[in-house]
């Protein structure tokens, strides 16, 4: 029924992205328009968090748009510029169904930038499926990451057994497996040091890298890019957890591979094309 509520109120949005007819104001100038609306239901808080279904469309065509909830939105107590979707939020209950046009405007003036899209609004719609306090999100965050530990383990086991790995994780969950030794002591917090890397996901998918000889190794068309070593500022948070451990396990002219939990990554959150609860692998270079 929730699914065909939200195809309802994304075909709606294409006649509200044109007309403003019916839209109601925010004292900060953001548009709104209820789809449904369910005032006895709970209602968002300043620190909840909204999981929803939600459509983003730009110049009449949808940018974004997920198939199932996802939590996308923390009501904060100040909003970035005048009309901007938080001034909205705390108007949702939950199972409501809402139209949001903010001024293209607002947000080049907030960016910097200058609007040259032609377009006067950009058009969220919004079907809250469940508001939930930070607490609760902890809560659940930390319940979901409990259960996906044995399961990260068992896939980086699999990992190590498939490519014929022989290494043990330390304290943290990393493994670590040395493929030449560098020289001098182990870096430590406050050095600078310059990286070569390349990321992978435990299927093999390189995500993301610098190294140019090793991309074109697994067959990456380094053509016209380009790749210089990164400079990682130890024990500054530069990187994440994972990857700086490694670092200082290493010596400069090292090379290793490594693996680590989805803890010492990206979490229960991902990020840019890496789900949530991914154990990632590194192979790394420590340049002289």
């Amino acid at each position: 029924m929730k699914k065909i509520l939200f195809s309802g109120l994304i075909a709606a949005m294409s006649i509200f992205a044109i007309s403003c007819s019916g839209y109601k104001k925010t004292d900060g100038g953001l548009l709104y328009k209820f789809y449904q609306e369910n005032k006895d239901a709970r209602q968002a808080q300043v620190g909840d968090i909204i999981e929803a279904y939600v459509v983003f469309m730009m110049d009449s065509t949808v940018q974004y748009k997920n198939d199932k909830p996802e939590k996308l939105f923390q009501v904060s107590e100040q909003s970035m510029f005048n009309g901007d979707i938080n001034e909205g939020l705390t108007l949702l209950h939950e199972g409501d169904s809402v139209v949001f046009k903010i001024s293209v405007d607002s947000i080049m003036k907030y960016q910097g930038g200058i609007n040259t899209t032609g377009e006067q609004y950009a058009v969220y719609g919004i079907k809250v499926t469940r508001i939930i306090s930070e607490s609760e999100y902890n809560a659940e965050l930390e319940a979901e990451s409990e259960r996906m530990k044995p399961v990260e383990d068992s896939l980086i086991r699999d990992y190590l057994k498939e490519h014929k790995l022989n290494a043990v994780p330390a304290e943290s969950g990393i493994y670590f497996i040395p493929v030449r030794k560098g020289s001098g002591a182990k870096l430590t917090h406050g050095q600078e040091v310059k990286v070569n890397y390349v990321g992978k996901m435990l299927d093999g998918r390189i995500f993301d890298g610098n190294w140019e000889s090793e991309l074109k190794k697994a067959g990456i068309n380094t053509e016209g890019g380009r790749f210089n070593p990164i400079t990682v500022n130890l024990g500054t948070g530069q990187v994440i957890p994972g990857f700086e451990e490694a670092i200082m396990l290493m010596q400069k002219g090292g090379r290793a591979t490594v693996i680590m939990p989805s803890s010492l990554a990206y979490g229960p959150h991902g990020n840019q094309g890496i789900p949530p609860f991914s154990p990632l692998v590194f192979d790394l270079e420590i340049l002289k």
